[in-house]
């Protein structure tokens, strides 16, 4: 007959048995999950497989977990670039108050749009379809300012009547925003 020898953990509740050094039947662990004992029923060699295909679930579906994070990560940071080089190119509105130091007033603010164009930024009063380029958004800005006084310079030259239809709507647009310093 086989001896048993009975295993017993800080209690008189035996924890398992051992027969002949080979663990059989029944073994309870000394370990706790969420307060409770952790157990291994009758059969535990056909429980192990089991155990080991749940270990792999629960790892591949954190792996899928991780990986969807990763993606959803990267698509954050695309999209933030994104919305840096929108915010870096956005144009804006300028002012325009004043032509100095030509010898124009300016009686209605010109609404002037500047805009980053690879290198060059562009400033421009559409109303009167003017434009200018520069270094920078003030070069560029003190470009436009001399442009509308040239065009305007220019166009009160010549007789209204002798102008085409978009020179005539570009001085329109000039005699409404500047007048000339008397």
């Amino acid at each position: 007959m086989e001896s048993r020898q009975s295993i017993r953990w800080k209690s008189d509740e035996p924890l398992g048995w051992k027969s002949g050094g080979a663990l059989c039947e029944k073994f309870i662990f000394p370990r706790t999950i969420e307060g409770k004992p952790t157990v291994m029923v009758q059969n535990w060699e056909e429980s192990i497989p089991r155990a080991f295909l749940s270990f792999q679930t629960a790892t591949l579906e954190s792996w899928a977990s991780l990986s969807k994070i990763h993606l959803i990560t990267q698509e954050i940071g695309s999209l933030k670039n994104r919305l840096a080089k929108l915010e870096q190119d956005q144009p804006f509105f300028v002012p325009i108050d004043s032509l100095y130091p030509e010898p124009y007033s300016v009686h209605k603010t010109i609404q002037a749009v500047v805009r980053k164009t690879g290198d060059q930024y562009i400033a421009a009063f559409f109303d009167a379809n003017i434009s200018a380029s520069g270094d920078t958004e003030s070069e560029s800005m003190l470009n436009l300012k001399d442009m509308i006084a040239a065009a305007y310079e220019t166009l009160i030259l010549h007789e209204v009547d002798k102008l085409g239809p978009m020179m005539r709507t570009q001085l329109g647009v000039l005699e409404n925003h500047i007048r000339a310093i008397d």
